[in-house]
């Protein structure tokens, strides 16, 4: 005997179901953008090109753990550079000029050290 067809779609292989949810937030503005992108590209819906573009995506961290160390000692610099700067206001520039000198180049090394890194490592 024939198996009676019943219509209707066919059923999605366990790979092709999507069976998890994400849901996203936009401003007004921010979803524009997306549905202009999505269109400009070709999508049908938003929801493919969402899809899309979540999953296709290159994900660049913004900075790498390593440079945690560098950012907390640029930040004890700089309260050091703010103590300084409340010191020459109460007491005149001419009493905190020798530590300055010595200070300001670190916090240049510093700088110039995290943004090689960070050039290396291809995070700018």
């Amino acid at each position: 005997m024939k198996q009676k067809n019943k219509g209707g779609r066919p059923r999605s292989s366990r790979v092709q179901k999507k069976s998890r949810a994400v849901t996203v937030r936009y401003s007004a503005l921010q979803y524009d953008i997306v549905r202009h992108r999505a269109r400009t590209a070709g999508y049908r819906t938003l929801t493919e090109y969402v899809r899309e573009a979540s999953v296709n995506a290159e994900v660049v961290q913004n900075f790498i753990q390593e440079h945690n160390a560098v950012f907390r000692d640029l930040s004890g610099l700089c309260n050091n550079l703010n103590q300084l700067t409340r010191l020459a206001h109460a007491q005149g520039l001419q009493s905190t000029v020798d530590a300055l000198s010595d200070l300001l180049p670190q916090v240049l090394n510093l700088i110039t050290h995290l943004h090689k890194e960070m050039k290396r490592q291809k995070v700018l």
